[in-house]
């Protein structure tokens, strides 16, 4: 006896590309995201809770532990330009930390050794 469940995972997987399509466009939607030459993260991680959602639903829970989320990239094609590398790059983790201060007189080296 057929559940649905088929039914579901078709459902999921056409809302799973939609989302990703969706996410791809949104330099598109967004002069700050297209200029930066991203995609929007609220989007790409609704992406991901989807995602991980259809593969619960296909029977794919145990191997969901062991891989990394898809990242998507933009649609948006990128003119050259030139690279400049800052200090937030150097950063080796996937989430930001910012500190605001307030004064003078600070040594940004010595501050970010400590």
């Amino acid at each position: 006896m057929d559940n649905g469940d088929g039914n579901l995972i078709s459902v999921f997987e056409t809302i799973v590309n939609a989302a990703s399509e969706s996410v791809a466009n949104t330099p598109k939607l967004l002069p700050v995201l297209k200029e930066a030459g991203v995609v929007d993260a609220g989007g790409q991680g609704l992406y991901t809770i989807l995602e991980g959602a259809l593969r619960y639903l296909r029977g794919e829970a145990e191997q969901m532990q062991f891989r990394k989320p898809l990242i998507i990239a933009s649609s948006v094609a990128q003119p050259a330009r030139a690279i400049r590398i800052s200090a937030a790059e150097e950063i080796a983790f996937g989430y930001c930390t910012e500190f605001l201060l307030r004064g003078s007189g600070f040594d940004p080296i010595k501050l970010r050794r400590a």
